[in-house]
């Protein structure tokens, strides 16, 4: 329900705070010494460490390796996060692989071999592309290696903050014509490096995508292999897409096709190039947005005392072929005051019958669109 209060006209900012963003890291680590020559008694070990230029450096994993000999490898998955405020600069490396010998100067067994550190820088881009991806080979001092990195983001939420015009908390609507805010996770980067051939491309981080209910066949292979249908998702157009927060109407997606979602779910996400792939979604109905009130002018009684004032109201809009709207006075004295299936003029506007008392009054509305089943969004301020 729309509400004007004659004479004050309030806009409410609204706010909507995530929990911290956060980078995933995951370390894949193959390691073998090709030789057997080195002594589970003696340290063999390597740890992984992640440096940063703006944060307190930090070993990701410390591994004992003692038992790997010959060409026996050791196969291991590692998970970690950071902040995204923090930036990641470098990998390093410190391992040691020794053997186990008799010393005959001191008459007792000792453990010798390299003990070293290797480092590798993360390039700043990750911070604008959101991923990074890359294969190391022996990049841990004295053993035979191959090394995985990726980088994510960990998780990116997003959610609906209504219309920021207006006083409505109404979350789940859609407007055609008034624009909804939505957010997401805040803290990752804008910007994909071009997709590899055959992966699915994702311009930035943040790409906005909406879905209203169309499935795309994937043909099986009889009589094996059903057929299955999948969701298709379309990008928000460029110039309200990838960012972290943006607003929309259901006209700004899909344009003069519009009145085809009046009633009907859409469901939004964000998707992006790495990692879980895509965030959780959102449902919004679809609504018609009703004329808007462009003015209210007060008409006065004629003579003191009389009830006989009245408002002529001015809409932006006519009425649709069906549609219905319903306009509410309340009086701030008590008095209430109503027109069902108000009929606009020729120049949008509707103008109350002389019966209305001196005083200060607050306009709402009601309305219908395509038929009595569905309301149509009586909250927008535009």
């Amino acid at each position: 329900m729309r509400k004007l209060l004659l004479g004050l006209f309030c806009i409410v900012m609204v706010q909507q705070i995530f929990a911290q963003a956060e980078y995933k890291i995951i370390a894949n680590v193959k390691i073998w010494d090709g030789v057997s020559n080195h002594d589970s008694r003696c340290p063999n070990y390597y740890k992984m460490a992640f440096n940063f230029s703006d944060h307190p450096n930090w070993f990701f994993v410390d591994r004992n390796i003692g038992y790997l000999s010959g060409s026996t490898a050791g196969v291991f998955s590692d998970t970690a996060y950071f902040p995204a405020s923090a930036t990641l600069a470098q990998l390093a490396f410190h391992s040691s692989r020794n053997w186990r010998y008799w010393d005959i100067w001191t008459l007792s067994w000792q453990c010798n071999g390299p003990v070293g550190s290797l480092g590798y820088p993360i390039p700043i881009s990750y911070k604008s592309t959101g991923c990074f991806y890359r294969k190391y080979i022996d990049a841990i001092w004295g053993w035979n290696s191959e090394v995985e990195i990726f980088i994510s983001p960990r998780k990116i939420d997003i959610k609906s903050v209504g219309d920021p015009l207006s006083k409505d908390t109404t979350k789940n609507i859609l407007p055609t014509d008034d624009n909804i805010s939505v957010v997401a996770t805040k803290g990752f980067g804008k910007y994909l490096f071009a997709p590899p051939p055959g992966t699915r491309g994702i311009d930035t981080v943040y790409d906005w995508q909406f879905h209203t209910g169309e499935m795309r066949k994937i043909p099986g292979i009889p009589p094996f292999i059903p057929d299955r249908y999948v969701p298709v998702w379309h990008s928000f157009p460029s110039l309200i897409n990838y960012r972290d927060s943006t607003v929309t109407s259901a006209r700004n997606l899909i344009g003069s096709s519009v009145d085809t979602l009046i009633g009907k779910n859409v469901k939004f996400r964000v998707a992006y190039a790495c990692g879980n792939g895509e965030s959780n979604y959102i449902i919004l109905q679809c609504l018609q947005s009703a004329p808007h009130i462009v003015n209210a002018t007060p008409i006065p009684n004629k003579c003191f005392n009389e009830k006989s004032a009245s408002i002529k109201i001015q809409f932006d809009r006519a009425l649709k072929t069906g549609e219905t709207l319903n306009i509410f006075l309340d009086e701030n004295k008590g008095g209430k005051y109503s027109v069902l299936r108000a009929k606009l003029d020729s120049n949008n506007s509707f103008t109350w019958k002389n019966e209305l008392p001196a005083s200060k009054y607050q306009i709402s509305l009601l309305g219908s669109y395509p038929d009595s089943t569905v309301r149509t969004y009586t909250s927008g301020a535009k």
